[in-house]
């Protein structure tokens, strides 16, 4: 099997694996089994057939015009941080706020100004309903000690965004079932 992302391909006969996929960039995540990533040039690949394994392949433009590709390679990823996505109830438990905000921003399709405005130490424990509204993601990130902004669609996170209208976040404060889909959590 071969499939084929903006920047890159993955090979495998028989491979269980995570992979995200946007314009120059691709993340690949190993389950189980073994596959190949390779960058769109395939001058740059490596194998993987470690579970846990991660390959990120990068293209970058140059200024002259040059298209530059990079492959990093990490032999021990987290690979159920990789598959969270797919299960009914994403768990937090002293998560980094900064991949908390990362996570919302792809699954409630939603833009992000600057992630970098987040201290690094802001930790998160939480857990939501892949039903939950954006107003109870973005509680999370209130009750972690952050003000909300929200302009034209486009979500900050920065003390000096004063500018932007703040965004109003309801807390579901029956933390014991999901008022949207039922499940104890």
């Amino acid at each position: 099997m071969v499939i084929g992302t903006a920047n890159g391909q993955l090979h495998t006969s028989r491979a269980d694996f995570s992979v995200r996929a946007r314009q120059g960039d691709t993340r690949v995540t190993l389950l189980d089994g073994g596959l190949t990533a390779m960058a769109r040039l395939g001058e740059l690949r490596r194998t993987m057939d470690r579970r846990g394994s991660r390959v990120h392949i990068s293209t970058i433009r140059e200024l002259g015009g040059s298209i530059t590709d990079s492959l990093v390679y990490e032999r021990r990823g987290d690979p159920d941080a990789a598959i969270a996505w797919t299960k009914a109830t994403r768990r937090y438990r002293n998560a980094s706020l900064r991949e908390f905000v990362a996570d919302m921003g792809r699954w409630y399709g939603i833009r992000v100004k600057d992630i970098h405005c987040i201290p690094p130490s802001m930790r998160v424990t939480a857990a939501l309903c892949y039903r939950a509204p954006l107003e109870e993601a973005l509680a999370v990130v209130g009750r972690a000690g952050l003000r909300v902004h929200r302009v034209d669609g486009v979500y900050s996170f920065c003390d000096s965004d004063d500018g932007f209208n703040p965004a109003v976040a309801q807390v579901n404060h029956n933390r014991e079932t999901c008022s949207h889909c039922g499940r104890a959590h």
